[in-house]
């Protein structure tokens, strides 16, 4: 059977990251700013593979680059950052880099097979900051890195993440909608595809406050099944999506709760009649004394 393109590039992928564990946090990290990004202008996203790292550019200026078990980040020159220096997952770059003048930035290295607290969404805040930033500022490419983009990435992306990344203006990040055609006019889209940069923005600041346990019946992907599922979780709105209106001033702590998809499931099985999380909670409650 012949190689396709997408398998190809899978092998090169592989030995540039050789880590199957530190990869798929790597390149989970990859595709979360290249879809910060194409949100906003995809003409201007574009992604190199090179024989020893991988690199996303925004504009004219490179913001992410995988390699080995590490990834370099680029953090928002103009805020405080020096809490990333207690993180144990973090580097502070010693490098020189004149072109990041403007925006200016500071940077360094991310090592996810070192984070045991949820340091990236602490380095992901500061980074999506500069992100905006460099959006701002540039609306164009250099015509050498479009010759090196790679357009196979996001399909490879799509195949190793559950995200279509082909489509990043159709995920619904903060609240996973279980039944997308019957929600999918109205406020749904308004809030879950035209405020994709805010929804991100809630979706980690709800998990630094609460983290990534369930809510309702208090399992964790990460004890449950190892660090290869560390991260997984999802983060649902205690207000209906249904009935937010368009200036609705979303608040990540009181208005999201980390959840885990069975009962997240739950939560909205009874169609318009959405369950609290403390009734899931209850019930798991009284399933557990019955079988006593």
């Amino acid at each position: 059977m012949c190689a396709t393109d997408i398998d190809i590039l899978a092998a090169r992928v592989e030995a540039i990251l050789p880590d199957s564990i530190a990869r798929r946090l790597q390149l989970s990290i990859l595709a979360d700013s290249l879809a910060y990004v194409h949100t906003r202008d995809a003409a201007i996203c574009l992604i190199h593979v090179l024989s020893d790292r991988i690199r996303l550019f925004a504009g004219r200026l490179i913001v992410l680059t995988l390699e080995g078990n590490r990834v370099w980040v680029t953090t928002d020159g103009t805020q405080a950052v020096d809490h990333l220096s207690r993180l144990r997952s973090w580097e502070w770059g010693t490098g020189s880099y004149p072109e990041y003048k403007r925006p200016p930035s500071r940077n360094g290295y991310y090592s996810p097979l070192q984070d045991v607290g949820q340091d990236w969404f602490h380095i992901q805040e500061s980074h999506f900051a500069y992100l905006e930033r460099v959006m701002n500022r540039f609306k164009n490419v250099d015509s050498r890195s479009v010759a090196k983009h790679e357009p196979l990435m996001v399909k490879y992306l799509s195949t190793v993440l559950p995200w279509d990344l082909s489509r990043p203006n159709e995920i619904p990040i903060s609240e996973e909608v279980p039944d997308p055609e019957s929600y999918w006019e109205g406020s749904v889209q308004r809030i879950s595809v035209n405020k994709f940069e805010r929804d991100r923005k809630a979706r980690a600041a709800c998990l630094r406050h609460f983290g990534y346990r369930c809510a309702a019946c208090g399992m964790s992907f990460a004890e449950r099944y190892g660090p290869e599922a560390r991260g997984i979780i999802h983060v649902h709105h205690v207000v209906p999506l249904s009935e937010i209106g368009e200036g609705y001033s979303l608040d990540p702590v009181r208005d999201l709760v980390p959840v885990c998809p069975n009962c997240h499931a739950v939560i909205h099985a009874s169609g318009t009649n959405v369950r609290h999380v403390e009734d899931v909670g209850e019930m798991l409650g009284r399933v557990q004394d019955d079988d006593l």
